[in-house]
């Protein structure tokens, strides 16, 4: 039982995302995240580059108040965005997706999550999805 946050940092755009990284990996520890992990995704089509982003993806146990606290932290921190918010407990529930993490998901998937998004919003975790948006 944990929650997963996703978070993108632009290459182009943020000059060092070392030192961002470093921070996040600081903060999440401080929320007591006990995982984490970094992807470098680049997408390419011929002579345009689609996407050049490093991807964290951080979990963290299961306490309302610190990952809210970690969210309203990033929000501090120019250049990084919150890409999705999950919470497992066998079944994995998406909580919250930016438009990006939408527009590369399945489209079945992306329906399905815009229409159960009213009923995240009144359910226990209502303050966790507000603290992302």
């Amino acid at each position: 039982m944990a929650f997963q946050v996703e978070i993108s940092l632009h290459i182009r755009h943020t000059e060092t995302v070392g030192k961002i990284s470093g921070k996040l990996i600081d903060l999440a520890e401080k929320m007591q995240c006990y995982r984490h992990y970094i992807r470098y995704k680049t997408a390419k089509k011929p002579y345009v580059r689609i996407r050049n982003h490093v991807i964290m993806t951080l979990f963290f146990p299961e306490e309302e108040s610190k990952i809210i606290y970690f969210l309203i932290q990033l929000k501090n921190l120019s250049g990084v965005h919150v890409e999705s918010i999950s919470y497992e407990n066998c079944i994995s529930l998406l909580l919250y997706a930016s438009k990006v993490y939408l527009s590369r998901m399945d489209t079945c998937t992306a329906k399905q999550y815009l229409l159960d998004k009213p009923q995240l919003l009144v359910s226990e975790f209502k303050s966790i999805v507000q603290a992302a948006e």
